[in-house]
């Protein structure tokens, strides 16, 4: 059985790359909330077991364009494996190179 960890990340900024022209930089923190006393809400749930994340990446601007700053996201995380590399989330990954900012195909 494949083990999946979640974590819960807000999207702290999308900004174009000064040093590639087309990519964009993504940023993502893990989510917080306050003790409040009252029943554990999700936020305070995954903040409690993940209480520091980071996640940055750049992208072209068809999957930067995904994420809005103050949104919340899941990130699954998993084994890479050889097998599934050659599946459709391969295929899907290639398009997106072939395509331009709009997702036009190029």
């Amino acid at each position: 059985m494949t083990q999946i960890t979640r974590c819960k990340m807000v999207c702290h900024g999308v900004t174009a790359n000064e040093h590639q022209l087309g990519m964009h930089n993504v940023q993502l923190g893990a989510v917080w909330s306050p003790q409040t006393g009252t029943q554990l809400d999700e936020n305070q749930l995954f903040g409690k077991l993940t209480p520091f994340a980071h996640f940055t990446a750049c992208m072209v601007a068809s999957a930067a364009g995904q994420f809005v700053v103050g949104r919340e996201y899941y990130v699954d995380i998993q084994l890479a494996n050889q097998e599934q590399l050659a599946g459709d989330q391969c295929a899907d990954q290639l398009a997106l190179l072939d395509s331009d900012e709009e997702g036009h195909a190029v």
